[in-house]
């Protein structure tokens, strides 16, 4: 019986551990910094030993969560980059393609004149 209560008191503290994560995620999201363990809620009757150990997972899964959130913040500085950069290039061949029209037009017609 007191697997079953252990088994059972770890499963309610990874769903404490999960909902303060999943909360602290949504409030950084709308700009609000606050630690997941802010927001843990110890579920009455946790042996402080469990407590500890879930604690210690809610931060390696915090700071997991944070670096793949400032690789990804890279990933779309980068992205942005090179959006603007392939943009300014646009620009140049939009800027440059009249006179190469023109400059073709003109050499077909010379060349329709049989001058060149």
């Amino acid at each position: 019986m007191m697997h079953f209560c252990s088994s059972r008191m770890a499963a309610r503290l990874d769903v404490a551990r999960e909902e303060a994560l999943i909360g602290a995620a949504a409030l950084a999201s709308g700009g609000a910094p606050l630690q997941p363990q802010e927001l843990f809620e110890i579920p009455e009757g946790a042996p402080e030993h469990e407590v500890a150990e879930s604690l210690a997972v809610m931060r390696a899964e915090w700071a997991a969560l944070a670096g793949e959130r400032i690789r990804a913040g890279r990933e779309a500085a980068r992205a942005r980059a090179t959006l603007a950069s392939l943009r300014a290039e646009q620009n140049k061949v939009a800027a440059v393609l009249p006179l190469l029209t023109e400059r073709v037009d003109g050499q077909r017609i010379l060349y329709n004149k049989q001058l060149t």
